[in-house]
């Protein structure tokens, strides 16, 4: 009897112990979000979505821009967030609620970059694969 209790109170520490594991894995990934770690979105829907599940940073040259960066594909993210939306000459696309996006190269990175204006408010988007 002692033996399968042994063996019980084993196999409790050892999920106990995993679970711990998990949690401090996804605290870890939490904090790495925050501190400007390329973050991977499989979905989103909308500008709004991309704005409130990212992290942004002030640009020290700009006081007026923010910037974030994610894993993706620079593309597709721009198709997504650009449906239902008005061409314009500048290769912009202007949105219903009148938020503009725009697709680029970085000169400086080399990133694909999406530059957001968003009621005045100016978000840089870098985009890795």
């Amino acid at each position: 009897m002692k033996k399968w209790v042994a063996i019980v109170f084993s196999l409790y520490l050892l999920m106990a112990s995993s679970l711990v594991f998990a949690v401090a894995k996804q605290d870890v990934s939490a904090r790495e979000g925050a501190r400007g770690v390329p973050k991977l979105f499989n979905q989103f829907n909308s500008v709004e979505s991309l704005i409130n599940s990212s992290t942004f940073k002030q640009l020290e040259r700009s006081n007026q821009v923010l910037q974030t960066t994610i894993k993706g594909n620079g593309e597709a993210i721009f198709k997504t967030l650009s449906q239902g939306g008005q061409k314009l000459p500048s290769g912009a696309v202007r949105l219903p609620d009148g938020t503009e996006l725009f697709k680029h190269i970085s000169k400086t990175t080399g990133e694909f970059t999406l530059d957001i204006n968003k009621a005045g408010q100016l978000y840089k988007v870098r985009i890795n694969p």
